[in-house]
This record gives C-alpha cells, sequence and structure tokens, in this order.
C-alpha cells in the first residue's frame, strides 16, 4: 500500500473574482428519483448528490497491464465528461503483487489525465475480486439545476510533513449562507517509522490542513484508514494513538470510519528483525463539512439492538434516545460528547446523521410489530453479508430514523456509494453477488483485502432528498470474528453451520418479502 500525492500549480492566485450566484435551490431544483440518483451506464456506476456532485465507480473493459488498464479508466472518465480540476479525491486499488512498480504506472497515466495538478490520490493494496485495477472517484461539477460549485486544489507547506494537497468545494445553499466541503486522500509520511508513528504523521497533516482552513475535527465527516497486518499489533497501535489525536479540549469528536483495510502479510519473526507493528504503511483519506445550515448527530441502530447484547457508550448530542417502543433510553446533557451514558447494539459504528431542516415527527412513540424474519444462507460469508446489510437497512430506515426523531428515509437503492471488503478465497464471489443484489445499481466496488477481526466489512453513504431538507448518511458495518465480543446475529465463522438463522427483518421491511426472494435471499417468518 503506497500512496502518491503529485502537486501543482495552485489556481487561486490565477482566478478573477467569481461573479454573485444566482440563487438555485439545490433540493427543490433538481429533485432525484431512485433511478436517476444512481446511473448504470456503459462505462461504469455513478451516483449524484444534492449538489451535483458525482461518485463514480470504474473498472477496466480491457487491457491485461496496469498501463493499459489504467488507460482504459481514464478513456471512461473523459467519455464521462469528468474535468480533471474538479476532481475531489480519487483511490486507485491494485493488486498487492508487484504493488510499488503499478502504483508508479498509475501514478504517471493520471498524471497525464490531470496535467498541471494531480487530485489527491490514494494507492491502495485493495484489488478487485478478479485481481484486476478499479477506481472511485468523487467529481464535484454540477449539471444544470443545480448551483455553482466553486471547486480548487490547494496545498499547505509544512516544515514537517512537506507539502500536503487537499481539494475544497464551496458554494451557497438555498438561503444563501455559505457552505463548504473539503477532501484530502493519500495522507502519509514516507519517513514515519512503525504505525504509531505513520498515525501521528497522518493525523498532523490533516490538523494543518484544518488550520488553513479553519477547521477542526468536529467538522469531520468520515474517515476512512487503510493499514497493512490489521490482524496484528498495528489494529492496537491504531486505536490508541487515533483517539489521542482527535481529542480535543478535552472532548473526543466521533465520526464514521472504515478502518483496517489492506493486504500484505508480515512474519512476525522477519529477517530483519523488525517488529511486526514496524512493518507495516497506514496511509488515511477524509472528508470534512462546513456550514451553518448542517447539524451533525451520531446514529444508532436503535432499530437493530439486540435486547441480550448492550453496552454503555456516549450519545454525543443533546437528543432524546428512545427505545424500540418509543420508550426514553436516555437523553445526554450536552453536546460536547460528555453526556448521559445510553446504550448501544453491536453494530457499533452505526453512522451519523447530517440533516438540515429537518424537522422532528409531529407523533408520539411509534409501536412496530414483532415478528421477525430469518434466512438460511449456505455459507458462513454468505450469512455475514446478509447480516451486515441488514443493519444497514435498519440504520436507514424509517423506523430507526423515527425513533430518533427525523422525519425521514433512506434506502439501499439510495447509497451514493457502497465499498464491499471481503477477504480473498473461494465464498468471496458468492458474498459479493449478494452484495451486488442488494445493491443494485449503486456505484459499488467488490474488493478483496484484509479485513479488520471480522471477515467482511461495508462502507456506505447514503442521501435522502426531502420536500424540505437533506438526510445524510455515512456509516460502516462489520460483522464477524471479534477478540471482544461476538455478533448477536451471527455466529462466528468457525462456528458456523448450514441451517443457522441470519436475522433479516430490516430487509423485509425495506424491499418486502417477495422482492428480496428475487434478490436471492428467502426470507421466513418466525414468532419466535
Amino acid at each position: 500500500m503506497v500512496q502518491d500525492q503529485a502537486g501543482g500549480k495552485d489556481r487561486r492566485e490565477q482566478q478573477p473574482a467569481e461573479p454573485p450566484r444566482p440563487h438555485i435551490d439545490p433540493v427543490h431544483a433538481n429533485p432525484l428519483s431512485p433511478g436517476q440518483a444512481n446511473q448504470q451506464t456503459p462505462m461504469g456506476r455513478i451516483s449524484v448528490g444534492p449538489y451535483g456532485e458525482r461518485r463514480l465507480t470504474l473498472r477496466p473493459r480491457k487491457g491485461e497491464s496496469v498501463a493499459d488498464q489504467m488507460g482504459d479508466m481514464i478513456e471512461q472518465m473523459r467519455g464521462l465528461g469528468v474535468d480533471p480540476w474538479r476532481v475531489l479525491q480519487q483511490n486507485v486499488m491494485l493488486s498487492p503483487q508487484g504493488f510499488d512498480e503499478a502504483s508508479s504506472v498509475a501514478a504517471g497515466k493520471l498524471r497525464d489525465f490531470h496535467q498541471y495538478s494531480t487530485s489527491p490520490t490514494s494507492y491502495l493494496t485493495q484489488p478487485a475480486l478478479d485481481g484486476r485495477a478499479a477506481m472511485e472517484l468523487t467529481v464535484f461539477d454540477p449539471q444544470e439545476g443545480f448551483s455553482p460549485v466553486e471547486v480548487e486544489k490547494r496545498s499547505v507547506v509544512t516544515e514537517r510533513y512537506g507539502e500536503v494537497h487537499y481539494t475544497v468545494a464551496e458554494g451557497l445553499d438555498e438561503d444563501g449562507r455559505p457552505w463548504k466541503v473539503l477532501n484530502s486522500a493519500g495522507l502519509h509520511d514516507p519517513k514515519a517509522k512503525g504505525i504509531r508513528a505513520q498515525v501521528r504523521a497522518a493525523y498532523g497533516m490533516a490538523r494543518e490542513i484544518f488550520r488553513v482552513e479553519g477547521m477542526s475535527w468536529r467538522d469531520v465527516d468520515y474517515v476512512e484508514h487503510v493499514v497493512e497486518n490489521i490482524d496484528g499489533p498495528n489494529y492496537k497501535e491504531l486505536n490508541r494513538t487515533r483517539e489521542v489525536e482527535y481529542r480535543e479540549d478535552g472532548r473526543t469528536s466521533k465520526f464514521p470510519s472504515a478502518t483496517g483495510i489492506g493486504e500484505e502479510p508480515v512474519e512476525v519473526d522477519s529477517p530483519d528483525g523488525m517488529r511486526t507493528e514496524d512493518r507495516g504503511r497506514f496511509v488515511m483519506s477524509l472528508k470534512a463539512s462546513q456550514g451553518e445550515s448542517f447539524v451533525k448527530v451520531p446514529l444508532d441502530n436503535i432499530v437493530c439492538q439486540p435486547p441480550s447484547h448492550k453496552y454503555e457508550a456516549e450519545f454525543q448530542f443533546g437528543e432524546t434516545v428512545r427505545g424500540r417502543t418509543g420508550d426514553v433510553v436516555g437523553t445526554p446533557l450536552q453536546a460536547s460528547g460528555v453526556g448521559a451514558k445510553v446504550p448501544r447494539p453491536w453494530f457499533e459504528r452505526g453512522g451519523a446523521v447530517f440533516w438540515r431542516q429537518v424537522p422532528p415527527t409531529p407523533e408520539g412513540p411509534v409501536e412496530y410489530p414483532l415478528e421477525t424474519y430469518y434466512a438460511t444462507p449456505e455459507t458462513a460469508l454468505e450469512a455475514q453479508t446478509i447480516a451486515t446489510y441488514n443493519s444497514i437497512a435498519g440504520l436507514i430506515g424509517a423506523e430507526n430514523l423515527r425513533l430518533h426523531g427525523i422525519g425521514a428515509s433512506a434506502s439501499l437503492a439510495r447509497l451514493q456509494q457502497n465499498i464491499f471488503y471481503v477477504k480473498p478465497g473461494e465464498e468471496a464471489e458468492r458474498a459479493a453477488a449478494i452484495s451486488d443484489a442488494l445493491v443494485s445499481g449503486v456505484p459499488n466496488v467488490n474488493v478483496s483485502a484484509d479485513v479488520c477481526y471480522a471477515e467482511l466489512l461495508t462502507e456506505a453513504r447514503a442521501v435522502a432528498q426531502l420536500p424540505n431538507g437533506i438526510l445524510y448518511i455515512s456509516g460502516t458495518a462489520s460483522i464477524g470474528r471479534s477478540p471482544h465480543k461476538k455478533s448477536p446475529i451471527l455466529h462466528s465463522p468457525k462456528e458456523f453451520t448450514p441451517g443457522d438463522r441470519v436475522d433479516v427483518t430490516q430487509l423485509v421491511r425495506m424491499f418486502g418479502v417477495e422482492e428480496l426472494g428475487k434478490r436471492g435471499i428467502q426470507a421466513m417468518e418466525t414468532k419466535d
């Protein structure tokens, strides 16, 4: 896993003063149906966000060498009208075999495409399941009907880390108030030795960016950590270090993060005598947003919370938290992250909701039927895949949002992007087929990678456009082995046997039994 941030000329001084932007309401000007929001084209899958930003996932249609595969994906980018100056960030996923040489070839191809200034880029040992290259990128080029957005590639020169590159998109909301979205990728210090030093360096680079842009960790939407040899001590080093790094004023900023992806086997007793934790490499990407009209609230998956499996954790903002039948679970005292303790589900990093002008529901406590649906998949990995998406469906479903006082709903069909990480093996293709069926039409990358203590992990980002606001959801889900606890929904892979039940209640609520069956999951009802 290596990263490259090829910088170039800063265009800020060359830009003339921008004329006043016309007042265009991005919510009402172009309300997108699920079919419009996610498009399957001959050149890849595309999703469109509420401000016209596009998220693309690309796979090469031809080519055996990395150079030919990258050339084909760049040809697709040109065919899709991608403006190199408006790419916020991009990830290139390559096979671990010959990775250093392959990433250099890919970097050269992208420099040719971007010409003067390559957008922040991560090169990751996350090959697609067939071992070929893949790309995902975010482009902020609003089409007709959306408010104008200015995109700049910026950098900050630091004494310790050199030049750090990032992009900023800025515009006005429907009330004329400014907003800003910041993206960076490939945050890595090649001189840092050991995971702890590399994590500190990456967070140090982020702090320098925030200092220049007037932002902080509280503005972060999500972070992606990629660390090699994640099943070893590197995972503990990462968690121990990052908990300290994003603590501000004695308060910890919580945000969704995907952690533990990256593939490079490391021998503990290595010939060079280095410790295991010294041998991996770490790279970080992040997205942050800022604007007076945005409110960020951590969202727990209360609907999916197993009654027999609870643990105490902080619920950060001053929202009354209600249980499944509307009973008040707890009310945090302040928005600082130091509030009342409330139960949270095993799906611990359920996600974060970002809403604007979304009123609370006028209804009182809501009763939900107690019927449960289950499926009996053939393999452990298929079971984990289904259980993970069932948790995501519960997170973004109308029932869970109403329990949090949010009058909205989203669906798997409205995911803007989905990254499906799975450990390589014979079952991976079957698990990926289930993933594709459940998020059909959504920009989706099935990646072969090492995944924490679980057998799979998904990272999903969703947008729901409402009559009077926009609902954003970003989160990760993983189900499987854990050194600390077992999933209440699923046995660990070693204990799984055919016939074990997997809860699909939330998927049934979202799709219905018949539609779920068409997607390859046979749901059965049980009263026990």
